[in-house]
């Protein structure tokens, strides 16, 4: 997987922190393993995107736009 988030700086095994240092603040709590983060952001990303954490490492990010 490239990168992606802001200057494509964020891959899979990045931590919680980097995470918070690109992207800023998920929309809900930060202590869940699932972040959300929706076009709002300054990435240039789908409509919104999901990453999942495993011992504070990015383990999986999903891309999704709205259906239609």
């Amino acid at each position: 997987m490239e990168g992606f988030g802001n200057y494509h700086a964020l891959h899979l095994g990045s931590t919680r922190e980097q995470v918070l240092m690109n992207l800023g603040p998920p929309e809900g709590p930060a202590q869940s393993n699932d972040w959300r983060y929706s076009r709002g952001c300054t990435c240039e990303l789908p409509e919104f995107f999901t990453i999942s954490f495993k011992n504070d490492r990015i383990a999986k990010v999903v891309f999704a736009a709205p259906a239609g």
